[in-house]
């Protein structure tokens, strides 16, 4: 009921006679600028919600993003990498005494761990369980 009054009125001031919306308005300027301006909703909602959503998103990005999850992922793991390529590229040296050193190295290594897993299968029998979960 009160919806069809309502687009009654409205028909009526805007449409058939339009001197009674300028003359309500002249009337009643303030009321008509709030009415006008949909009681002032997108200005409040900007304000209170919008606004303080946007601050909250710069903080959360400065040190969330940037702070903590760049750092230890993406950027963390280029710079780890950059970092162990200078480490690495020290043991590239060019003689081929350092190459047959480390072949020879890794070789004592190998014999050692196969010598251990022989003196103690304990340990042997752990290391297979944990290498056959992975």
């Amino acid at each position: 009921m009160f919806a069809i009054l309502g687009l009654y009125l409205c028909y009526y001031a805007y449409i058939q006679k339009t001197s009674v919306a300028s003359a309500i308005s002249d009337k009643y300027p303030k009321m008509y600028q709030f009415l006008k301006n949909k009681w002032y909703f997108d200005e409040l909602y900007q304000k209170k919600i919008v606004t303080p959503c946007i601050k909250l998103g710069h903080i959360l990005y400065k040190s969330g993003d940037r702070g903590t999850i760049d750092r230890l992922g993406p950027d963390g793991f280029a710079k780890l990498t950059f970092k162990s390529g200078e480490y690495f590229q020290k043991a590239q040296t060019g003689y081929l005494f350092h190459y047959g050193f480390t072949v020879v190295l890794g070789i004592v290594l190998i014999l050692a761990s196969y010598l251990a897993m022989q003196l103690f299968p304990n340990i042997s029998k752990e290391l297979k369980l944990v290498m056959g979960r992975l």
